[in-house]
C-alpha cells in the first residue's frame, strides 16, 4: 500500500490492483491518515492549517469527508476503524480535558476516563 500526498484534494491511495481516490474535505488542511478498513473508508485528523491549528477528526470514502465533531471541546482525533464503520479516538469536552469517544457516524459517546483520571484515549477498535 503506498500513500501519495501532492494536494489534500484528491487523496490518492493505490492498493496493489487499482486506485482509490479519496475525496477529502476542500478546505486548506493537513491531514493525518491514521487508519483504513476493508470498505474502504480512512480515518484520521485535519488541522487547519493556519490561524489556530485546532484539528478535527475525519472519516472519508471514495464520495466524500465528513468531520465528525467533538465532545463540546475544540478538537478531536480518529485513531482507528472498524469493519463495520465504528470509530474511536479523543477529542476535547467543554470542560477542557480530553476523553476517549467511540462514534458510529451517527453519534459519538463518550467514553469517559478510568477512575481518578482526568483524560483517555482509544487507539483501537475490535469487529
Amino acid at each position: 500500500m503506498i500513500w501519495e500526498r501532492r494536494s489534500l484534494v484528491p487523496l490518492r491511495l493505490v492498493l496493489g490492483l487499482g486506485l482509490l481516490s479519496l475525496i477529502a474535505p476542500a478546505v486548506e488542511a493537513s491531514p493525518s491518515y491514521n487508519a483504513i478498513n476493508l470498505i474502504p473508508h480512512v480515518v484520521g485528523g485535519l488541522n487547519d492549517s493556519g490561524q489556530n491549528v485546532v484539528w478535527h477528526g475525519f472519516i472519508a470514502d471514495s464520495q466524500k469527508a465528513t468531520d465528525l465533531g467533538t465532545l463540546g471541546g475544540s478538537s478531536s482525533s480518529i485513531a482507528a476503524i472498524n469493519d463495520s464503520g465504528q470509530v474511536v479516538g479523543q477529542s476535547a469536552t467543554s470542560g477542557g480535558n480530553v476523553h476517549a469517544f467511540l462514534a458510529d457516524g451517527k453519534s459519538m459517546t463518550d467514553l469517559g476516563t478510568l477512575p481518578g483520571g482526568n483524560n483517555s484515549a482509544a487507539v483501537a477498535v475490535n469487529l
